[in-house]
């Protein structure tokens, strides 16, 4: 695994720590949906933690986020991959609805990327 897409899920693991959200990528201390870098959001969901760990570690670059995208698509796939049952849709489609599920806890969010990092031997820095 690329040592970006280590650094994003790693980034990804600590915002979620601090909250989860469904049906939106990021919800303020009130529920309201707000941007991924918004200093108000306090909650993420599984792709929008994934999309602002990702401003962190890809920096702009001069191809107008090309390579952060493609950065993000790395994570999604990952976790995507290690999802149970297996899924083969769009990664970043089977993270949102898997995020989205009705009772989706953050023990399981967390879980999942524990095991991702796990795997990885690069659990350490996550916790």
């Amino acid at each position: 695994m690329a040592p970006r897409t280590i650094a994003i899920l790693r980034g990804a693991r600590a915002l979620l720590a601090r909250g989860i959200c469904r049906d939106a990528f990021a919800r303020d201390e009130r529920g309201e949906t707000v941007a991924t870098c918004a200093a108000e959001a306090r909650a993420w969901s599984p792709v929008g933690a994934l999309y602002r760990a990702a401003v962190d570690v890809v920096p702009r670059p001069a191809s107008p986020y090309r390579e952060r995208w493609e950065a993000i698509d790395e994570a999604c796939a990952v976790l995507a991959a290690a999802l149970p049952g297996g899924r083969e849709e769009w990664a970043r489609t089977a993270l949102t609805r898997w995020g989205d599920a009705p009772g989706r806890t953050q023990r399981e969010v967390l879980e999942l990327l524990d095991g991702v990092l796990e795997a990885q031997g690069a659990k350490g820095a996550a916790a």
